[in-house]
């Protein structure tokens, strides 16, 4: 696939680069579409209000930092066979103190023809963690045949907004399973279980799948995790979500598109309640307190009051 031209005004799969698809003030759809991150801001845990929404939007955030990096590139490692925007720094250099003039003189070249760098040691990190994922059979089938890193763009029919969707991973044609790369602390069932709420993975999963189906790529697309732990021995897991979170994901979807569709058709982005708002604090702070309460924890408040409080 070749880049497409902006903006794009036809439904479909389309080849864009990454700094290009997440550049929303340079909007690669006739009307501002709708991310799935911008969907869980809207909606999901932890939700924001519209107004957070559309800053960020104009404002992406662009700083590098060493877990992004570490992160691009073990995607770069696994998606697309080995570093496209990074540098590895040779080993003898990596060996050196950065204060060394050939080190200084390697970064400043590198950075001059516009890529990022890492040590070698780093990248030899990266690369222990991919060789072990492809040491789990479904993991390695999963990323075999198809290509990465593709963008959907589609209308959403009930609510006219233009969508789109970064696949990790999309099959060749005939393919069912679209593979998402996360990577983890720990990968044991709570911790993934809390994850895919916390991160709204839930949200995710129906998104991706239904931008799916909207395109007609797969009828019955089988979306997958592929979750590995950040230190040896790399541990990953592949997952499905239950039928029964997804179907919550597109509850939760649904009224991320109708705040999004509403603040596009008004030209208003609100931020939290201008009025006066009570806001209790959560109910396991209040249940805590009142188990203290119950064990005499606050008996002693009598001796402090003042006599007029105590007539």
């Amino acid at each position: 696939m070749t880049e497409p031209t902006y903006p794009i005004t036809e439904p479909g799969v389309y080849d864009i680069p990454e700094a290009r698809y997440h550049l929303h003030h340079g909007e690669i759809t006739p009307e501002p579409s709708l991310s799935c991150g911008d969907t869980k801001k809207l909606a999901g845990p932890g939700a924001t209000c519209p107004a957070r929404v559309l800053y960020d939007r104009q404002n992406p955030d662009t700083e590098t930092t060493p877990a992004k990096l570490f992160g691009t590139l073990v995607h770069e490692l696994l998606l697309q066979g080995g570093p496209k925007t990074i540098a590895v720094m040779p080993e003898d250099l990596s060996a050196m103190n950065g204060n060394k003039k050939e080190v200084k003189s390697w970064l400043a070249e590198r950075h001059e023809e516009g890529f990022e760098t890492v040590k070698h040691e780093v990248f030899l990190k990266a690369k222990a963690m991919v060789d072990a994922l492809h040491e789990n059979q479904i993991a390695a089938a999963a990323y075999a045949n198809g290509q990465p890193e593709q963008s959907l763009i589609w209308r959403d029919p009930s609510f006219g907004i233009w969508c789109r969707a970064r696949l990790d991973w999309m099959p060749n044609p005939g393919g069912m399973f679209y593979v998402d790369y996360k990577t983890q602390a720990a990968v044991d069932t709570d911790s993934i279980s809390r994850a895919m709420f916390n991160y709204g993975y839930f949200q995710q999963a129906a998104w991706y799948t239904d931008g799916i189906k909207e395109l007609g790529l797969c009828e019955r697309p089988a979306f997958l995790f592929c979750f590995q732990e950040k230190e040896p021995p790399f541990l990953c897991r592949i997952i499905q979500p239950a039928p029964n979170d997804v179907e919550w994901g597109r509850v939760v979807n649904s009224k991320a598109k109708r705040i999004f569709a509403d603040c596009l058709q008004q030209d208003r982005w609100p931020g939290y309640a201008d009025d006066i708002d009570e806001i209790t604090m959560p109910a396991w702070a209040e249940r805590q307190l009142e188990q203290q309460h119950e064990a005499g924890a606050f008996d002693a408040w009598n001796e402090y009051q003042t006599p007029a409080a105590a007539e």
